[in-house]
């Protein structure tokens, strides 16, 4: 054997826990923690969930999906599926809603008119959305 040339490798796969758990809460995200454990009192079942790249908006979006049993989906998404269909389901998880920006504006017309209907279908339907963003509404670009 050469010296250097052998590496051992360890097989340390990590799966993710989205449980409250394994979320730090801190002053500084109590109010995010309390508003997702407390969907149901969401007064218009709707709810953006801001704030900076690394701050766990998407820990608490996906344990707000497993204990809603939500549909995930991307923003990609938005422009091949009915969103009709989505608004029966009990809840709806678009994470990273300000992807929507980088996209052309054709495509960005397609999904601003889907999410216009979203808004109203999960209203009706008694159902509950819930987006998360890095970026402030203002900078997404939409009409």
């Amino acid at each position: 054997m050469k010296e250097g040339t052998d590496q051992l490798i360890f097989n340390l796969s990590q799966q993710d826990k989205f449980g409250l758990e394994n979320f730090y809460t801190s002053e500084a995200n109590k109010l995010a923690v309390q508003t997702i454990k407390n969907w149901k009192e969401w007064p218009t079942q709707k709810l953006l969930l801001r704030g900076p790249v690394g701050s766990g908006k998407s820990h608490l979006a996906n344990f707000w999906a497993e204990q809603t049993d939500a549909q995930t989906i991307s923003v990609a998404d938005i422009c091949e599926v009915d969103l009709t269909n989505w608004c029966e389901t009990r809840g709806l998880l678009i994470d990273n809603i300000d992807e929507l920006e980088a996209l052309n504006a054709s495509q960005r017309d397609v999904i601003e008119e889907k999410l216009f209907h979203l808004l109203n279908c999960i209203t009706q339907a008694s159902s509950f959305l819930l987006m998360t963003s890095a970026k402030s509404v203002f900078s997404w670009n939409v009409k």
